[in-house]
């Protein structure tokens, strides 16, 4: 008797389970769910790090392109022979800072808290 009940439980537990049990299309989908889930976070996070600067950020380095254009005016008699040659190299230096620094400054004019700090971190800072 015991074992005839004992067959009757193994056989209601595989019905029970084929009908509340995991079935293996459902965790497909929830797998494929998750996969995407992460995949597109991911794509979040590189879509919006590259956009993380800050006006100080960008001052600093506005600065430090016309610190690399001062640096090759000192250099000038050591590196650059021809005069020309350091006369275009020296105009593309400038014109590359001055561009940058320009860039910056519309992008935080409309800001005047973020302007000002971009402007005291240009001035603040010291060339290396």
């Amino acid at each position: 008797m015991e074992a005839v009940n004992h067959s009757k439980n193994s056989a209601m537990e595989a019905d029970t389970i084929s009908k509340h049990g995991r079935n293996s299309k459902s965790h497909t989908s929830r797998y494929n769910f998750f996969r995407i889930a992460c995949f597109a976070l991911l794509a979040a996070c590189f879509l919006l790090l590259p956009s993380c600067s800050s006006p100080e950020k960008d001052g600093r380095k506005a600065r430090q392109l016309d610190c690399d254009c001062e640096q090759l005016i000192r250099n000038n008699n050591t590196q650059l022979a021809n005069q020309e040659q350091y006369r275009a190299q020296l105009e593309r230096c400038r014109q590359k800072a001055d561009d940058f620094r320009r860039k910056m400054q519309e992008k935080y004019g409309t800001n005047q808290e973020k302007f000002s700090a971009l402007e005291f971190a240009y001035s603040n800072y010291n060339c290396k």
